[in-house]
């Protein structure tokens, strides 16, 4: 198996594009189906150095009212830059037919030590968003994910699913949405117990897909997240329609970690694995006036030169 590429270089970010882009209407996230839930909560991030896919959870505090978005994605997406920025296309509902598009900037406050937790053993990251009172005002990023969506039962091999991200070879949407693509649970996956956390899906994936959720299929009710694209099978984009993903269960093991008082995880198949409790360094989050080139390409626009 190699591992499938985060991100495709790219340039870095035009200096002087609007960023706001308000498109003719606008979305409201009311009355939607189990699947168009999915799409609303999967979103484009990014680094200077190209493209990928995250889920955004919704996070409950110390208070009743205290809640807070995290981004899930692939470990491997922020390593790349680990001292950032990153970007986040947001997604601002309205009343119309497409939403407006906005990009966030999260930018780590340390070098010494990234704004994010990973997983001691998979390829899973989770960084939480500070979101400024005044940004807040101005938009939300819409999620029908919680804790409690995130599955807790090992997946079944022949399981429907759905694949969300935002493959390169894609020419985007309008409305920074994603590429839903439907597949079954192919297999577990091969190997000693440390990959007993992963499983096979019977889709193609691409660069750009990388922290891409699983979704269990269905068109009814909340929707349900049982895992996250991370690899494909074969060397080739497309060779062999089989990727990796990994188990929701990880995924919640990544999220205890973000809580102060958690010291340690039990990843899936391994023995218990003490991780030293830090209080990571939140990042300040910003509301940009430029877009990167990759950004462009998710909101549907042609490049103005070709890509290199």
């Amino acid at each position: 198996m190699n591992l499938m590429p985060a991100v495709r270089q790219t340039a870095r970010p035009s200096s002087l594009i609007f960023f706001l882009l308000l498109i003719s209407g606008c979305a409201t996230t009311g009355n939607l189906t189990s699947t168009e839930k999915m799409v609303w909560s999967t979103y484009a991030i990014g680094t200077r150095k190209g493209l990928a896919t995250c889920v955004v959870v919704n996070r409950t505090g110390a208070g009743a009212h205290d809640a807070f978005p995290v981004v899930v994605t692939s470990a491997h997406v922020l390593s790349v830059a680990p001292h950032g920025p990153f970007f986040l296309a947001a997604r601002v509902p309205g009343n119309g037919a497409e939403p407006s598009v906005a990009l966030l900037e999260f930018q780590p406050t340390s070098t010494a030590e990234p704004a994010y937790v990973r997983h001691p053993v998979y390829d899973v990251a989770a960084i939480e968003l500070p979101i400024p009172p005044d940004i807040a005002a101005q938009l939300t990023l819409p999620s029908f994910i919680n804790e409690n969506a995130i599955g807790t039962d090992a997946p079944r091999v022949g399981d429907e699913v759905s694949v969300l991200g935002f493959p390169q070879v894609f020419p985007g949407t309008a409305g920074a949405f994603p590429v839903l693509r439907a597949g079954r649970i192919a297999s577990y996956a091969a190997g000693p117990r440390s990959e007993w956390g992963k499983f096979l899906v019977n889709a193609n994936i691409y660069p750009g897909d990388s922290g891409g959720p699983v979704f269990a299929a269905r068109r009814r009710g909340r929707p349900r997240l049982i895992g996250m694209m991370t690899e494909r099978i074969g060397p080739r984009e497309g060779a062999v329609p089989l990727a990796v993903a990994i188990d929701a269960r990880v995924i919640r093991e990544t999220l205890q970690l973000l809580n102060s008082n958690e010291t340690s995880v039990s990843p899936i198949g391994t023995a218990s694995r003490s991780v030293a409790t830090r209080q990571y360094p939140k990042p300040t989050v910003k509301l940009l006036g430029s877009v990167p080139r990759w950004m462009r390409a998710v909101m549907g626009q042609r490049y103005s030169t070709p890509q290199r």
